[in-house]
């Protein structure tokens, strides 16, 4: 298993692995177990940008496949049962749209 990044949070130390299977070790109990990825970023893709980190307190894991439906969806861990749910869903459609600037060329 090769892993990608690895975050502290709450006392356990995440690993991003490049599978559907993480791994997460609670350095209090000293123990290693494994944690399915969400649902929603399993699956065939082309290539993938990710995103996992902290922020104000709260483990958050984004997967952006540049062969799917123009989506991002912000994942966020359950830290009492160790489960991903979905916290925020964007249509980049639909934000382009809205701020145009943020796509223009750079020869205009």
């Amino acid at each position: 298993m090769e892993f990608e990044r690895g975050v502290c949070w709450n006392g356990i130390v995440h690993l991003l692995s490049h599978t559907e299977t993480t791994l997460y070790f609670d350095v209090e109990k000293e123990c290693l177990r494994l944690l399915a990825l969400p649902p929603t970023l399993v699956g065939a893709y082309i290539g993938r940008l990710r995103y996992f980190r902290v922020s104000r307190g709260h483990l958050h894991l984004i997967e952006i496949r540049t062969n799917c439906y123009p989506r991002l969806v912000v994942m966020e861990l359950d830290g009492d049962d160790m489960c991903w749910f979905p916290k925020y869903r964007v249509d980049l459609d639909v934000v382009g749209c809205e701020f145009t600037e943020m796509f223009q060329d750079s020869k205009d």
